[in-house]
């Protein structure tokens, strides 16, 4: 029984997609810069652009073991870097798009 109920969790844990981390970001439109300070934090990086634009740069970093061969029955892994840059553009303090790139923008 444990052995399905580990199987299950692994099952949902890889269910996280881009697309899904596409429909999250969708919820910011319209939003204030203040409610995502709040909530994201302080932003990595903030560019104001000529034409009155404000883009609120989001940087995650990290690594994670990712199997490379199996040699025998042995798995052999190696660390990847994982990124997402997340960028949200506003104008007078609201949100009204965003864009992402990485290899780890995901969401569940």
């Amino acid at each position: 029984m444990i052995k399905w109920i580990m199987i299950a969790y692994l099952f949902l844990a890889g269910c996280a997609t881009t697309g899904k981390y596409e429909a999250a970001l969708d919820t910011w439109r319209g939003r204030s810069v203040e409610e995502l300070v709040a909530t994201w934090g302080v932003p990595t990086q903030m560019i104001t652009t000529k034409s009155g634009l404000a883009i609120y740069e989001y940087i995650r970093e990290g690594h994670s073991f990712v199997t490379t061969s199996y040699v025998g029955g042995v798995g052999y892994a190696s660390l990847q870097r994982t990124w997402c840059k997340t960028d949200f553009i506003t104008k007078d303090d609201k949100i009204f798009d965003w864009r992402w790139e990485g290899n780890a923008c995901r969401s569940h």
